[in-house]
């Protein structure tokens, strides 16, 4: 099985203190692993980590058989731009741009026209139920709706990894399930999508599930309690 996050022996500190780490972690194109924990495990960390939001203190992270040095500010925004779509808690959509324009917002960070992106956001907007409300302001839709939005946003240039905080936590369960059957569509496209919950109701979406714990890792389990 080929690996997209190779994560070795990461560790990070703030204020002298030890928030994580050390954790070694992969993840496969097409996995779709959650991370979850008490408030304040390090699972938030861990995601920054993997997404290139922020710099391990000890070890390496890998994508896609690629080292990325800690400091590399042009290839990890390469990555950001090009591989990594992230969605959090908070949407952080223009309420009062369509949801089409928030779909194609992303484009502006691509260098590419975003006229090149509309066929790709109508056609994700199809996939995720939200065809029909493509024209309509972003302040309209219900919350669900609204981090549907925020995938397709995410997805726009094609990343081969999406990460995701926490995006069900603002939503009933009705809400959360449309959320979870979404990043599970993504996961069976291929894409490898790590997300951070606090919610263990939802891991039966799920490939495989990891427990932060005082900044440490439980071995990566299938939601039944096989090891990996």
């Amino acid at each position: 099985m080929s690996v997209l996050l190779d994560v070795r022996g990461v560790s990070k500190s703030f204020s002298g203190r030890r928030v994580l780490g050390p954790v070694s972690f992969t993840l496969a194109p097409g996995e779709f692993c959650a991370v979850t924990g008490p408030s304040g495990s390090g699972k938030s960390t861990f995601l920054n980590l993997s997404g290139f939001l922020d710099t391990p203190d000890t070890g390496e992270i890998r994508f896609a058989g690629e080292t990325v040095p800690a400091g590399d500010v042009r290839t990890v925004t390469r990555l950001r731009r090009e591989k990594i779509g992230m969605i959090f808690q908070s949407v952080f959509l223009l309420p009062q741009r369509s949801v089409l324009e928030n779909v194609l917002f992303r484009a502006r960070y691509s260098g590419i026209p975003r006229e090149k992106f509309m066929a790709r956001a109508l056609a994700l907007l199809d996939q995720l139920g939200l065809a029909e409300r493509s024209g309509q302001k972003a302040r309209l839709l219900s919350g669900g709706e609204a981090q549907r939005v925020a995938i397709a946003r995410a997805l726009l240039t094609d990343p081969a990894l999406l990460l995701a905080d926490e995006p069900t936590g603002n939503l009933d369960a009705e809400s959360a399930e449309e959320v979870m059957r979404a990043l599970s569509d993504c996961a069976a496209r291929g894409i490898g999508v790590l997300l951070v919950t606090h919610n263990p109701a939802l891991l039966h979406h799920v490939h495989t599930h990891v427990e932060c714990r005082e900044g440490h890792f439980t071995e990566k389990r299938e939601p039944g309690g096989n090891a990996r």
